[in-house]
């Protein structure tokens, strides 16, 4: 059985209940020598010598886990103990014998996370920009997000969301994008808030959340 304990920039690989202690009472607040030292108390002790009886498991979505008397402990072991303050020490379930190994298996695990991240949102993308290119003429009603910057006549300026929302003759969701821009560049007063000026600082991407698209009626 194998801990990996993480404080801030510290890290300790442990086997035993006593090995992990002995860390804890290493470590000062925030990993600054200038403060006061970090004491593993008895509830503490207690916590770790019953997670060292104990084994990881993995549940049905390939969470690790430590099942302790408190209940179960998934993906990591939260600690506070004496002189914490509001941080506290995470022990996880290592992926390598070695603090190397499991960094090295961390970086190879967030890279094929991230490359499947990419994927998924670059079909999503395809998917959408496809509803958005479909030829069909009418009424589309269109809710397109838009972030302004508000001129606040006592001078602190800030930045607002706003929505444009209407009722447009288009060929396509995509042209309904397009003709939404369009009004709102036309009427730009049409984005005043409070009764103060604003001016356009971004537009929601076509293929975002921030635009949204129904078709209503075949204009004739």
């Amino acid at each position: 059985m194998k801990i990996l304990f993480v404080y801030f920039s510290k890290k300790q690989m442990c086997e035993t209940a006593e090995q992990a202690v002995e860390f804890v009472n290493g470590l000062r607040y925030r990993n600054q020598e200038t403060q006061r030292r970090i004491i593993a108390n008895e509830h503490t002790i207690k916590v770790l010598k019953e997670a060292f009886c104990t084994k990881w498991q993995t549940n049905k979505y390939g969470q690790p886990y430590i099942s302790l008397c408190s209940g179960a402990r998934y993906g990591n072991l939260e600690i506070a103990t004496t002189g914490c303050g509001d941080t506290r020490i995470y022990g996880y379930c290592p992926l390598g014998d070695t603090i190397e190994e499991h960094d090295a298996a961390v970086k190879v695990r967030d890279s094929e996370l991230k490359t499947e991240k990419e994927k998924r949102l670059s079909m999503e993308s395809e998917k959408r920009y496809a509803e958005l290119n479909i030829m069909r003429k009418g009424v589309y009603h269109t809710e397109l997000g838009i972030c302004v910057m508000v001129f606040n006549s006592h001078g602190n300026d800030y930045f607002a969301d706003e929505t444009f929302c209407g009722d447009i003759i288009a060929e396509s969701g995509f042209d309904a994008y397009r003709k939404a821009c369009k009004q709102i560049h036309i009427h730009p007063e049409e984005l005043e808030r409070d009764g103060n000026m604003s001016v356009i600082h971004a537009i929601s991407e076509p293929d975002s959340d921030g635009f949204r698209f129904v078709f209503i009626d075949i204009q004739g």
